[in-house]
């Protein structure tokens, strides 16, 4: 039967020592991978924090409990050091957050929904309404910077497949 691993759960004086000993030197690390980009989630904490603790205290099975999931960070870095992950939150929107962050999709269903994506992608693409310059000659400068700000960032969202 596989352990439960919370904070605490290991407090003999060699893991301590392994814990002292760990370079939290995190500066150059790369924090952007796998879906811990998803969604800017508040104080958030960089994924290497979770992942040393989890590979100093925990074993492959084991399961990691995390009672403030938050966006799921820890829960990511669980699975992906192949340990079991059970999340909690009072914010319903972190409990979606990380549901999102943690789910599996199987082949066929990667594959249906890059196509729904490309779909979607080529309809957007197809309902772009030129918007004539005419319209600008006489709006305020706050209406042009608003509108072609809006062009932008719809331009950054479709670009971003």
């Amino acid at each position: 039967m596989a352990r439960v691993f919370c904070a605490g759960y290991r407090r003999d004086s060699t893991f301590r020592q392994r814990l002292r000993i760990l370079d939290w030197d995190f500066a150059d690390a790369t924090t952007n991978y796998l879906t811990h980009v998803l969604h800017p989630y508040p104080a958030k904490f960089i994924p290497q924090i979770p992942n040393a603790l989890i590979q100093e205290l925990s074993s492959v099975e084991d399961t990691v409990l995390d009672i403030f999931c938050g966006s799921g960070t820890t829960l990511v870095e669980s699975l992906l050091l192949k340990r079991n992950a059970v999340g909690i939150d009072a914010n319903p929107l972190a409990c979606l957050v990380s549901r999102a962050k943690t789910t599996t999709f199987s082949r066929s269903e990667m594959d249906s929904l890059s196509a729904l994506s490309v779909r979607a992608q080529e309809l957007a693409a197809s309902l772009t309404i030129p918007i004539p310059n005419l319209l600008f000659q006489h709006a305020s400068p706050k209406l042009c910077t608003l509108v072609q700000g809006f062009s932008c960032y719809t331009g950054i969202l479709s670009s971003n497949s």
